[in-house]
């Protein structure tokens, strides 16, 4: 994916995680942290793309930094040092049209 189609996918996430969380954003990011994301979907991914998808989504929950300016701040980084596991991904059927963008 060309860099400005990838910024502009991030930013779409950052903007959507921005609208969720409103004023509820931790006072400094999270140190330690586990990643849940549930999926509604009419077709299932397999699972590859399913993590995969994931990327643009976990950039921008991390902290701002010199490669990535468009994180939140709300977890510390996403590397196994402050994410242990890995992320669990669920993914719940939905009308076609009705799920996650």
């Amino acid at each position: 994916m060309h860099f400005h189609a990838y910024k502009k996918l991030r930013n779409g996430w950052r903007a959507s995680v921005l609208a969720a969380i409103g004023d509820e954003a931790p006072a400094a990011p999270i140190s330690r942290s586990a990643l849940e994301i549930e999926r509604y979907c009419a077709g299932s991914l397999d699972w590859d793309n399913a993590y995969g998808g994931l990327k643009p989504l976990v950039d921008c929950l991390v902290v701002v930094s010199a490669r990535n300016s468009d994180g939140l701040g709300l977890v510390e980084d996403d590397s196994p040092k402050f994410m242990p596991e890995a992320s669990r991904v669920f993914q719940l059927p939905a009308r076609r049209g009705a799920g996650t963008r």
